[in-house]
């Protein structure tokens, strides 16, 4: 069960911009707010952990890796060995944040104050790492003109951040308008 209302209302939620609930009922969250954004989680007992990001970029989502058969009625057959998927380059995902399973997008457009360097794009956590929000997939920082939310900071930069059920992230808008890149964390490979 996630944390209660009042609990998910306090600190959790101040500068809330993207919003995300985990199969292990940890809520998690980016701010985007002036100066250096942060990536939060709150357990269900109300445990709070908060990440920096890498520069003062805004953060635009946030994406947990969930299970790709939530409602399968038995339990699924035993993977290979795991010498045969280490042979094949198909490491499985497995707990913790070492392999990415939380995934944020940094935005900004350049007039809006942000730091040019590094860029923004997509990064994901990896906890205990002295830069726990490294960037995996680099964006071209645009104006973020004509978006969905009429607001150049909000606007900017990647958006439609997604896990495919390869154990891909996908995400649009990270070179120009209207393309999809992709960035897979197994194989450390991106095609934009």
């Amino acid at each position: 069960m996630t944390a209660d209302a009042a609990t998910l209302n306090g600190p959790f939620s101040t500068d809330l911009f993207g919003l995300e609930f985990a199969d292990d009922c940890n809520a998690w969250m980016v701010t985007l707010r002036s100066g250096t954004d942060y990536l939060r989680r709150m357990t269900p007992g109300g445990e709070l952990t908060e990440w920096p990001g890498v520069a003062n970029l805004n953060m635009g989502e946030v994406k947990v890796l969930k299970a790709l058969n939530p409602q399968l009625p038995a339990p699924p057959p035993p993977p290979p060995p795991y010498e045969d998927l280490v042979k094949s380059n198909q490491v499985p995902q497995t707990a913790g944040g070492d392999l990415g399973q939380v995934a944020i997008t940094y935005t900004c457009c350049p007039s809006c104050g942000c730091q040019v360097n590094p860029p923004q794009g997509v990064a994901r956590l990896i906890e205990g790492d002295m830069v726990p929000l490294p960037i995996i997939l680099p964006a071209v920082a645009t104006q973020g003109a004509n978006g969905p939310f009429g607001n150049t900071a909000a606007d900017a930069g990647p958006m439609g951040l997604t896990w495919g059920v390869d154990l891909r992230l996908y995400v649009g808008n990270a070179n120009q308008n209207g393309d999809l890149d992709t960035a897979d964390l197994v194989n450390q490979t991106q095609d934009f």
